[in-house]
């Protein structure tokens, strides 16, 4: 039979893809403002690159956390199914 609706894998990956996008875009609107706010009350010293560190690091921890998640909806075992290494 022939499915109607995408599966419950399919959906968390496409959450994950949509808010992966939105931090990427946040993260760059976000960069983008805080230079141009570095640019224009403080000149003379460069604060922009702890935010850029602090706001990439939260990113790759991000990225890590939805990573998993993604790879744990792919691929999983069927009821049944035996992996190719286990014995008989």
């Amino acid at each position: 039979m022939p499915r109607t609706s995408p599966t419950r894998g399919f959906l968390a990956r496409e959450q994950h893809r949509v808010l992966l996008t939105i931090h990427t875009l946040l993260l760059i609107s976000g960069l983008l403002a805080c230079a141009l706010l570095n640019r224009r009350f403080s000149p003379d010293r460069m604060w922009v690159q702890w935010v850029a560190l602090a706001w990439g690091a939260l990113f790759v921890l991000h990225l890590w956390i939805f990573s998993r998640g993604t790879l744990a909806t792919m691929g999983g075992r069927r009821s049944g199914a035996r992996w190719p290494s286990s014995p008989p």
